[in-house]
């Protein structure tokens, strides 16, 4: 019987120290309008109207520019509030001439969060025989004129892979311009 309890503590440590997690270091990343922090295993890369986040491990070069988050400073403008729902769904009708076989879905979130809108959406491309996986969180700027968006999109058998690092920079954020 003591063996029996001894080879049971036994396989609860190994086990244990198997499962255990830490989560990863953090870096902030501060413009004039909003501050996120995104882990160290990740690096930004900042261009004209957005700056780009995606796994150190990728690189920067052009067959990876779709893996990747984007906080951008498009926004798409509004007379009032009420017409988020009706700019959300025809902007989630929109492709770019290099998508296709675009499918999206529409969620509205809560009154507590920060954000308003999440789409998310399966496409492909033109140039290359991936299928991709965007997820799209839309949020209020100041006085409610218009509302800008956060991108994540990788491609599909790697959304999963990524997500939980995307979603640690997703749930950060923090915007300024409505302080």
């Amino acid at each position: 019987m003591k063996k029996f309890i001894h080879l049971a503590i036994l396989v609860a440590l190994i086990s244990s120290c198997g499962t255990q997690k830490t989560s990863p270091q953090l870096k902030k990343y501060k413009t004039k309008d909003f501050i996120v922090s995104y882990p160290n295993t990740w690096m930004k890369h900042v261009k004209f109207n957005h700056v780009d986040f995606f796994p150190k491990e990728f690189k920067i070069n052009p067959e990876n520019e779709l893996n990747r988050l984007a906080l951008n400073n498009s926004k798409l403008n509004l007379e009032n509030l009420d017409e988020v729902e009706k700019t959300i769904i025809e902007f989630s009708e929109f492709s770019y001439k290099w998508q296709k076989n675009k499918t999206s879905e529409i969620t509205k979130i809560n009154n507590d969060s920060k954000f308003l809108y999440k789409i998310e959406s399966l496409f492909e491309t033109n140039f290359d025989k991936n299928v991709y996986k965007k997820v799209e969180y839309f949020y209020a700027t100041k006085n409610n004129k218009s509302i800008k968006y956060i991108i994540f999109q990788m491609q599909k058998d790697l959304f999963d892979k990524y997500i939980n690092d995307a979603m640690i920079i997703i749930n950060s954020f923090h915007n300024k311009e409505n302080n």
